[in-house]
This record gives C-alpha cells, structure tokens and sequence, in this order.
C-alpha cells in the first residue's frame, strides 16, 4: 500500500512540474524568438564588449551601452536611407513615366546575341524607345504585381528590424551579466551532461561567435565590397543590391543570384573594357565566400569546419534565420559527444564464475 501511494505521489508530482513548464512555456512563447535573439547576439557581441570594458575601467554597463547604441546606428541608418530611396525612385518614375519625361537610350547591338531572349528583348527595347509609356502597359499587371511585393518587402524588412533591435535591448541588458550567464550554463549543462557539460557549454558559446564571424562577417563584407562596385560602376539602386547581397550571403545563398543581372547590365549598357574589369571583381567578390569560410568558420572552436557549414545551411533550411546559428550549434554538441562516446574504452564484459 505505501509503494502505491509512493507512485501515485510520484505521478502527482510529475504532472504538476510538466503544467507549470507548459505554462511558463505559454506565457513566455511570444517573447521567445526575441530571447533566443538576445541570447545569441550576446554570446556574438561578447568580445567586442569586453574589448570595450577593457577601455573603460570594466565599465561593463556603459561598454554595453555603446555596443548596442553603434550597432543601432549602423543597422538602422542605411536601412531607412535605402527603403527611402525605394520609396522616392518608384514615386520620381511614375511621375516621369506619366509625364513622358523618360528617354530610352538606343539598345546596344550586342543584346542581340544573347541566347533565348536576346531578339525579343531588343525588339521590346526598340518599342520602348519609341513610346515608353505604351511598352510599359503592356505590363501593367506584372508592374502592379511587383510594387506590391516591393512593399511588402519593405514592410517585412521594418518587422524584422524592430525584431533585431528589441532583441539588440534584450542582448544589452545581457551582456554586463556575461559572468553570471556563463556560471548558470555550465551549471546547467553539467546537471544535464554531467562531468563534459561544461566543456559542450563552451562548444556552444564558440560556435555562435565562429558563426558571427565566419557567415554574418563574410555576407558584411561581401555585401560591402559589391556595393562599392556597383557605386563606382553608378548601376542604378546600388545600395539596394548590396542589401539583396547582403540577405542571400546570410541564408547561405550564392551571391551570384545578384551579380549576374548586374554584369549583364553593364554589358548592354557599358563599354565593353570597364565592362569586363567590373565584371570580373564582381564574380571575384562573389565566390570570395568558397575562400574565406575555411579561413574564419571554425576559428577558434574544435569542431571542423564542414560540421559548423552543414549546421549553418541545414538550420537555415529548417528553422529559417534563427537556424543560422541554432543549427551549428546542434551538429556541433552531436559531434562532440559522438566523438567522446568513440573515445570511450568498451566494456569489459564481467567475468563469469
């Protein structure tokens, strides 16, 4: 009778600690992705911080608060200048494509050439030559079509800004805490894993800043020297290509998706030599990624580094943005403890009387 009533308070016990972890998971679900967030960019921005305290007297709260504020400005500022210009540039044409203020230059021969569309696209630049206005109703659904995308785009781009910046706050208020964060996850890793916790908690936190530097560091300075191109090339809306080039390097596409309608303007509508010097730096830059990632994926961690690329691209494709790093850090505590559970001697089977 007292082993029964033992199970049954067991049993009691258990569903009362599962209701209270499904409702502390409800109440904080709609802050989750924000949480996870902080966490994330404050395991990234963690040297930078202690970089900074280390100029101030250990100042952690004001080294967090001047990480935070510059990262602010310098992800919000060009945000707003390009959804400005987009804004602006699609008025400034509509008003002149009405007005019939808009000369189409005469198509270069050379378009001609082009396999599969090359006659139907010169043909339509020669209409368009002659009455703008007439070519472009043809598509005017398409047209419609697009600017509302466009919109909406734009619309998306400003939820997910204010997501970056409300988990940027998040990430602050984290940061002056790093100790007190690192303690508490080796504490619960080593409850959780025992005597190697610790050391799959370390794995954790250095490969969220191998991620930072090897994918979001790479796609920065893609989409930077691209942008510089483009600007000295004056192809149209530069800014905003640099920021698809940007979006595509991040999610671990290849950035050609935007060099190559690039360079084929300026082939159509350049001189063929600057043509050919533009379009090689732009194909260089492009693939600069196949280079760069086994110089600064993996740095610093123990994990190698086609296990930390597969995570990045694997996380992307199934939990979306936020398995850009939730993704490497999964494989890499798989790969891990994989290698201890190898390393581990066999058992000696027991010996029988």
């Amino acid at each position: 009778m007292q082993q029964v009533r033992s199970s049954v308070e067991t049993g009691v016990r258990v569903l009362v600690l599962i209701g209270i972890a499904y409702l502390c998971f409800r109440i904080l679900e709609p802050f989750m992705l924000l949480i996870l967030w902080g966490l994330i960019l404050a395991v990234a921005l963690h040297p930078l911080h202690r970089l900074v305290a280390s100029k101030l007297d250990e100042r952690e709260g004001l080294a967090a608060l001047i990480v935070v504020l510059a990262l602010v400005v310098v992800m919000t500022v060009p945000v707003i200048q390009i959804s400005i210009s987009i804004i602006d540039t699609g008025r400034d044409i509509a008003t002149s494509l009405t007005a019939g203020e808009i000369e189409v230059p005469p198509p270069n021969e050379s378009l001609k050439s082009v396999p599969l569309i090359g006659e139907s696209a010169y043909e339509f630049w020669v209409d368009a030559q002659g009455d703008l206005a007439a070519a472009v109703a043809q598509f005017e659904p398409q047209l419609r079509e697009l600017g509302q995308r466009a919109f909406a785009s734009i619309g998306s781009l400003g939820v997910t800004l204010l997501t970056f910046l409300l988990s940027l706050v998040i990430a602050g208020f984290l940061l002056p805490r790093s100790k007190d964060g690192h303690a508490f996850t080796k504490r619960f890793m080593k409850r959780l894993a025992g005597p190697r916790g610790e050391g799959l908690a370390n794995v954790a936190m250095q490969t969220v800043r191998s991620v930072a530097q090897g994918v979001v560091g790479i796609a920065l300075i893609q989409s930077f020297l691209l942008g510089i191109g483009m600007m000295v090339m004056e192809i149209p809306g530069a800014g905003i290509w640099a920021l698809a080039a940007l979006m595509l390097a991040i999610t671990q596409l290849p950035v050609l998706i935007v060099t190559i309608p690039v360079i084929a303007y300026a082939f159509v509508t350049f001189d063929l030599l600057p043509t050919l010097i533009f379009a090689v730096y732009m194909i260089l830059v492009g693939m600069s990624d196949i280079f760069l990632k086994p110089l600064m994926l993996g740095l610093g961690v123990k994990i190698p580094m086609p296990v930390i690329l597969l995570g990045a691209i694997g996380g992307v494709l199934v939990f979306g943005i936020l398995g850009l790093f939730t993704g490497p850090v999964i494989l890499s505590i798989a790969y891990s403890l994989f290698n201890e559970w190898l390393d581990e001697p066999p058992e000696e089977p027991a010996e029988t009387k």
